[in-house]
């Protein structure tokens, strides 16, 4: 489904089979939201928002209903207003879960975020430009559930008519499977040259 060219279901699907098609299925990483994020962010809140405004109800009902039925329409309202931006989060947190990606190849890594329907954010840059790739998993549902973050820093450069610098770039990813194995199969598409300082794009043999 592609709506107004910023929300595109199949955006994913697409970007992943153009670069398995130049770079080979084994050497093309997919990087998407784990299953605990959908846990964490989706499953936990519903069922926590469920039984707490169940319980209020109940309370709210039995205390000030028989007395003063015009407060307790007035609370059912703020429910219903709450239930409407809840469902909103929730409904946002599920695009990230299923729209949010990175793609790494031998010659770029591509990011893609997703802000609801009026905006995309979508970035590539070569990889020869990474500096250093590295994972975390330091919080005890992170070793759980098997997920973590990975970071990028990358050499960015700025030119304007009285300088020129660089200085270095941050991408982070969260919730990645795996951030370890991750990290290593990451670094294996990579050749880190001695000589330039560079991390030198492995090149791809056709078949």
């Amino acid at each position: 489904m592609k709506i107004l060219n910023n929300f595109d279901t199949e955006l994913k699907d697409h970007e992943y089979e153009d670069a398995v098609k130049t770079f080979w299925k084994s050497n093309v990483i997919l990087i998407q939201r784990c299953f605990a994020y959908w846990v964490i962010k989706w499953i936990i809140p519903l069922v926590l928002y469920g039984v707490l405004s169940t319980i209020l109800l109940a309370l709210l009902y039995s205390l000030i209903f028989t007395e003063f039925p015009n407060l307790f329409r007035f609370f059912i309202i703020i429910w219903i207003i709450g239930i409407v931006w809840f469902l909103y989060r929730i409904l946002m947190k599920y695009i990230d879960y299923t729209m949010d990606f990175t793609i790494v190849t031998p010659a770029e890594i591509l990011t893609h975020k997703q802000f609801w329907i009026r905006s995309s954010d979508y970035k590539n840059f070569p990889s020869k430009k990474i500096r250093s790739v590295s994972s975390a998993r330091e919080w005890f549902l992170w070793n759980i559930f098997w997920y973590g973050h990975i970071l990028f820093l990358t050499d960015w450069s700025v030119t304007d008519e009285q300088n020129w610098r660089h200085w270095p770039g941050k991408i982070l990813l969260t919730y990645v499977h795996r951030p370890n194995e991750n990290r290593k199969r990451i670094m294996n598409l990579c050749i880190w040259d001695e000589n330039t300082h560079y991390f030198k794009v492995e090149e791809t043999q056709e078949k």
